[in-house]
C-alpha cells in the first residue's frame, strides 16, 4: 500500500513539474525553470522505482538499469541548465550516455531471444549510421572537437538503443520495445533541438518544442520499464 502511495506521489510531482515547467517558459522565468525541469524526472524516478519494487526479486535488474538512467537524465537537466559553460555540457552529455546505456543493457538480453535475418541488421546499422552522420554535420557544424566528440558520442548511443528497441521489436512485439524506441527517439529530437540553439541558429519556439517532448520521452523510457517487468 505504501509502495502505490510513493507511486502515485511521483506521478503527480511529474505532473505538476511539467505543468509549471511550460508556466515557467511563458513568463520566461528562469529560477522556475531550473528547479521544475529536474522535477519532472524526479517524479519518474520515484514512480518507477516504487512500482519496480513491488516486483522483487523479480524485477532486480530492470530496476536497477531504470533507476541509472533516469539518475543519467536528472544529472543531464541538471549540468545542461548552463550549456554555454562547455564543461558542464560533455559532463551533462555523460549523464544522458550513462542513461542510454542502460536502456541499451536492459534491451539487450531481448534482442538475442529475438534474432531477426542479418541483411535486416545491416540495414538498421545503414539507417542509423547515416542519421549519425547528418546530426554531426548539421546539427553541430563547426564546434570545438571535444563538443563534437562529446555530443557525438551521445548521439551514437541514442541511435544504438533506437536499433536494438527497433529489432526487438520486430522479433518479440513487446510493447515495452516500443515505449523504449519511441522514448529514445523523442529524447534524441529534444536534444538535436537544443543542439541547434547551441550552435547559435535555434529553431522558432525551441523550449517549447524540447520542453513539450522531453518529459514524453521519459515517460515512455519509464512506461517501458515498468512494462518490460511484468511481460508486456
Amino acid at each position: 500500500m505504501i509502495f502505490n502511495i510513493f507511486s502515485i506521489l511521483g506521478v503527480l510531482i511529474f505532473i505538476a513539474a511539467y505543468v509549471l515547467q511550460l508556466v515557467a517558459l511563458k513568463n520566461q522565468n528562469k529560477k522556475m525553470e531550473a528547479i521544475t525541469k529536474p522535477m519532472i524526472v524526479a517524479g519518474l524516478i520515484l514512480a518507477s522505482v516504487m512500482l519496480l519494487i513491488q516486483r522483487l526479486p523479480d524485477s532486480k535488474n530492470i530496476l536497477l538499469l531504470t533507476t541509472i538512467g533516469l539518475c543519467g537524465s536528472f544529472a543531464g537537466d541538471i549540468l545542461l541548465l548552463k550549456p554555454e559553460n562547455k564543461v558542464r555540457l560533455i559532463t551533462g552529455a555523460l549523464g544522458f550516455i550513462t542513461s542510454n546505456v542502460s536502456f541499451l543493457i536492459l534491451l539487450n538480453p531481448s534482442l538475442k531471444l529475438y534474432p531477426i535475418p542479418f541483411w535486416g541488421v545491416l540495414i538498421f546499422l545503414a539507417f542509423y549510421a547515416l542519421a549519425f552522420a547528418l546530426i554531426i554535420l548539421v546539427v553541430l557544424g563547426k564546434q570545438p572537437l571535444i563538443v563534437i566528440l562529446g555530443m557525438g558520442t551521445y548521439f551514437a548511443f541514442a541511435c544504438f538503443v533506437n536499433y536494438e528497441g527497433a529489432i526487438t521489436f520486430l522479433g518479440s512485439r513487446g510493447l515495452y520495445s516500443v515505449c523504449f524506441t519511441l522514448g529514445i527517439a523523442t529524447l534524441l529530437a529534444s536534444d538535436i533541438v537544443l543542439a541547434k540553439e547551441f550552435t547559435g541558429h535555434p529553431l522558432p519556439n525551441n523550449q517549447f518544442i524540447v520542453m513539450i517532448i522531453y518529459p514524453i520521452s521519459q515517460l515512455l523510457l519509464a512506461a517501458g520499464s515498468i512494462l518490460m517487468s511484468i511481460g508486456i
